[in-house]
């Protein structure tokens, strides 16, 4: 009963499906085990699945560890007139990690023995050479009934004397969500710190409920390449400093400020481990409370497993999500900014009676604190889709009317000229947007919503300065462009260094 595969192995239960194909619960007839099989559909010569499941099968071949799914056999057959690809190897009694956030957050003491088991696997594969390329919680399998921890699918790992050879298309390999900034960019050098980005990104979900950075397509990338994580402590209080910064460290951008081994992690996991045996300790760890943004909808990337039954680990409940952060305090301190540089640049350039200048400059500023306060963010903190706020973006598109209806209406340029300028002016300033707030955050060290708010200052004056230029006829447009261009970047980062700093650490 059962379909044979390669007059050996008896299909009987199938276990999943995913992008690699089946994976099925069999016997193999010859020792008269349990195996796992994944089958894959050929479709011709070179076949790309065939090719992974080649790949995985030496890769994992070159490893014997308990915390490694062994690799049996692999080869080719025909099963029902269709050729396949197959790979064999031991049958876990368990389920893919990802489950373990599925109801709630494991306790912070099972997080760090998983932790520490992974970290194990890693370097007897790193020892090995081979890099795995693809950490996520769906790779690691959590074993009944003792809770050991197993790392899969070693599809995409290559030996890392290869990996240069791999990549030197620039093509990036991986998994979005868990995927380190050099393997997005696709690096020539990727080495074993690479993983513990990786494993950094589980290991943040597994003690936050949510990934470090969450989204889709090139803003979750994006976010990888430039952006910094909301601390740990931000979703749940109890999370040790020492584990919180140990997560930071491993999501590093660049690869030589991460631990140099996964040994080094294990180390530094064991002794926190060890400290919160320790009674007072632990009260001080559980102690620690912050208010908050409530978690994003956690994103869970479909991926191939072996699922089977398990009594369920222990969990705590999910963390009550707080209020979202009041905004208020910091935009009316940039609005109010806004507004004294704008009423600065009409007293200096025009000759508006004072009270026009500063009704003029209080509508200016008040509309941005108005327009922050008001705005509810995403939970993250940070929009999804676009590198600006919806604040941002109104504003620019606003500014990019404007330019269009002067070019139109008063400038010397022809009516065609002017609208082919007001047309490409909107997305260029809600690019040039995203970039001056990213440079804010970089360079005066300010949170997200910090930055955004001081590009749109920016922007704001930097618009009051193009129009009091190109209003004077002796102001040529490009030097009335470079001008505004000017003072929006001057005005940012001044408003970002007024307001108040609120990175971690």
């Amino acid at each position: 009963m059962g379909t044979i595969l390669a007059e050996r192995y008896r299909l009987i239960e199938l276990l999943g499906t995913g992008g690699m194909g089946d994976v099925w619960r069999a016997v193999d007839e010859h020792l008269g085990r349990l195996v796992a099989v994944k089958v894959s559909p050929l479709h011709g010569a070179g076949d790309h699945l065939a090719l992974r499941l080649h790949r995985e099968a030496r890769a994992a071949a070159r490893l014997s560890h308990p915390h490694i799914v062994t690799v049996h056999d692999h080869g080719e057959a025909v099963v029902d007139g269709q050729p396949v690809a197959y790979l064999v190897m031991e049958l876990v009694d368990g389920q893919p990690l990802h489950h373990a956030v599925a109801d709630g957050v494991p306790p912070v003491a099972d997080v760090l023995d998983w932790a520490e088991q992974i970290c194990h696997g890693l370097q007897a594969a790193h020892s090995a050479g081979v890099i795995h390329r693809d950490i996520k919680p769906a790779n690691v399998l959590l074993t009944a009934p003792h809770g050991q921890i197993k790392i899969c699918d070693f599809g995409i790992a290559r030996a890392a004397e290869h990996s240069r050879a791999l990549t030197a298309t620039g093509t990036a390999i991986g998994t979005p969500t868990y995927m380190s900034p050099e393997q997005i960019r696709g690096a020539k050098d990727i080495d074993a710190r690479s993983d513990l980005y990786s494993l950094g990104c589980v290991l943040y979900e597994l003690l936050a409920g949510v990934p470090p950075f969450t989204g889709a397509g090139w803003s979750l990338l994006v976010q990888h390449l430039e952006r910094q994580p909301e601390p740990v402590v931000v979703h749940r209080g109890d999370v040790p400093a020492e584990l919180e910064r140990l997560v930071g460290d491993l999501l590093s951008k660049r690869p030589q400020d991460r631990p140099a081994t996964a040994v080094d992690v294990a180390e530094r996991l064991r002794v926190v481990r060890a400290r919160l045996q320790d009674p007072v300790y632990a009260g001080t760890a559980a102690a620690r409370t912050i208010t908050a943004p409530a978690p994003a909808r956690r994103v869970v990337p479909v991926a191939l497993t072996v699922p089977a039954a398990v009594a369920p680990a222990r969990r705590t409940s999910r963390p009550t999500a707080p209020a979202r952060p009041a905004t208020g305090r910091e935009a009316w301190p940039a609005g109010l900014a806004t507004g004294l540089l704008a009423a600065a640049q009409l007293a200096l350039f025009t000759g508006l009676p004072g009270v026009a200048q500063v009704a003029l400059a209080a509508t200016v500023g008040g509309l941005v604190a108005v327009g922050y306060t008001l705005e509810a963010p995403e939970p993250s903190g940070r929009p999804v889709d676009v590198g600006v706020s919806a604040v941002a973006l109104f504003t620019a598109l606003v500014v990019a009317a404007g330019v269009l209806l002067w070019l139109v209406v008063w400038s010397p340029a022809p009516w065609w000229a002017a609208l082919l300028g007001g047309s490409v002016m909107g997305p260029v300033l809600v690019g040039c947007s995203s970039a001056v707030r990213s440079l804010v955050e970089h360079v005066v060290r300010r949170g997200w919503l910090h930055s955004d708010l001081a590009s749109t200052a920016g922007l704001i004056n930097g618009c009051v300065a193009f129009i009091l230029l190109a209003a004077e006829s002796r102001a040529s447009l490009v030097g009335a462009v470079a001008v505004g261009a000017g003072v929006w970047l001057t005005a940012a980062l001044a408003v970002g260094a007024l307001l108040p700093c609120r990175r971690p650490h």
